[in-house]
């Protein structure tokens, strides 16, 4: 088996179930809406990090769980997000003295170069990026060559927890994760807490009778859950370890009439939503 079997992710559910389905496709799982998912993400770090980069240590790495990871979609678009908010350096342009003669009657023509609204300092450390499926590890390893705990979302209930490994802490400046209240935590390879747990295209096939001890579990583990995907599912109750957030108004959101506009990010029919614990 290759791909996604089917186009359509209901067809492939009401063909195979939902376990089978990713058994078939454990190596070579892509989530057809990448694109969408990534500008969703990136809008959303781009909120998250001016309104949130000050009260954070800026030479300690900020940490994520990319939670029932697929093939690995969410971790590449942070990857890319650090990627392209990152300074670029530029060659100087030449002087008019390396120029040929005949050049100097013309006048130079520089193209404005396009500047991002957010630019990370250069001295930002690369991300930590802890990873978790069931089924798809093979395929999110071969995507992003790193590794993805075997977790399902009862393991996760049960308090199972990914650790960093030895490429994701030599690779950031800093050996020490930071504790999402922004302490400093003692090193290790099994963090106690991340900044943010995101998961796209995959917490609605969580059963309800789990729901409930993941999101708590997961509400003592990380400031953010951020959910992607191409409808409102799951409801996520009060009681339940999280409050809704309003990404425009930075603050939780205070009733149901707040608008869609005020507290989601759509763009290509995908949809992010967050929570805050």
């Amino acid at each position: 088996m290759s791909g996604n079997l089917s186009h359509s992710m209901r067809e492939n559910y009401e063909t195979h179930g939902v376990e089978k389905y990713y058994h078939l496709v454990a190596s070579s799982y892509r989530n057809p809406h990448f694109e969408g998912a990534q500008k969703c993400l990136h809008a959303w770090l781009d909120k998250w990090w001016l309104r949130e980069s000050r009260e954070m240590p800026q030479d300690k790495p900020a940490s994520f769980w990319d939670l029932a990871a697929g093939s690995g979609e969410v971790t590449e678009a942070i990857l890319n997000w650090y990627s392209l908010r990152r300074p670029k350096e530029h060659p100087s342009h030449l002087s008019e003295e390396s120029h040929p003669p005949s050049s100097l009657t013309h006048r130079s023509v520089q193209r404005p170069v396009r500047r991002l609204a957010l630019m990370l300092n250069s001295s930002i450390p690369d991300p930590l990026i802890i990873a978790s499926d069931p089924y798809t590890a093979p395929a999110y390893t071969a995507r992003t060559s790193r590794y993805c705990a075997p977790f399902s979302f009862a393991d996760v209930a049960e308090g199972s927890m990914p650790s960093f490994t030895a490429h994701d802490l030599n690779s950031a400046m800093s050996k020490e994760p930071r504790s999402h209240h922004g302490e400093v935590s003692g090193v290790s390879a099994s963090p106690q807490t991340v900044d943010m747990v995101v998961s796209s295209f995959a917490l609605h096939l969580c059963t309800p009778s789990e729901l409930f001890s993941l999101l708590y579990e997961l509400s003592l583990k990380s400031k953010w859950l951020v959910v992607i995907a191409p409808h409102k599912k799951p409801e996520i109750k009060p009681g339940w370890g999280w409050v809704r957030w309003n990404i425009s108004k930075w603050q939780e959101v205070k009733s149901d009439h707040e608008s869609d506009v005020e507290v989601e990010i759509v763009l290509d029919r995908v949809r992010l939503r967050v929570w805050r614990s």
